[in-house]
């Protein structure tokens, strides 16, 4: 009986350990958006450079190329504001084979000046460090 107890015991143990290691797992939302927050606040800035930095470290990016074709393509100027209206969706993975780490991908409503649209951004946190993996902003229709 008592051994029984002891077993009981330690299997509950495992799994609160279980259940709260993986409670702390993956990316915080709070922290993902200040992250690509900050990424559009950089990019209105036209801070590129700056804006970069909000990558992942596994990921080499030109930022300023992609948003000039914006301009061109949709009249609109980046100078004039870059932000996320709204934030319509998120999928999180504790542990990705892909990237070895947790991915956490937004789907939102950016606003470029006067012009909305929608977009997809993607976070990693690996060994490598943390960032955007993935950016997409759909085109106008």
């Amino acid at each position: 009986m008592r051994k029984t107890i002891v077993k009981l015991f330690a299997l509950i143990l495992v799994c609160c350990t279980v259940s709260l290691s993986l409670i702390s797992c993956g990316i915080d939302m709070g922290d993902g958006k200040d992250h690509v927050n900050g990424f559009f606040a950089a990019v209105s800035e036209e801070d590129f450079e700056k804006a970069a930095t909000f990558f992942h470290p596994e990921i080499d990016v030109d930022v300023k190329a992609p948003f000039e074709e914006v301009e061109t393509r949709w009249g609109v100027e980046v100078k004039d504001g870059i932000s996320v209206k709204t934030y319509t969706g998120f999928k999180t993975v504790i542990h990705d084979t892909s990237v070895d780490g947790s991915v956490l991908t937004f789907s939102l409503v950016l606003e470029i000046d006067t012009v909305s649209t929608t977009a997809q951004v993607t976070l990693v946190e690996n060994d490598s460090g943390f960032g955007i993996y993935w950016l997409n902003i759909d085109p106008l229709e």
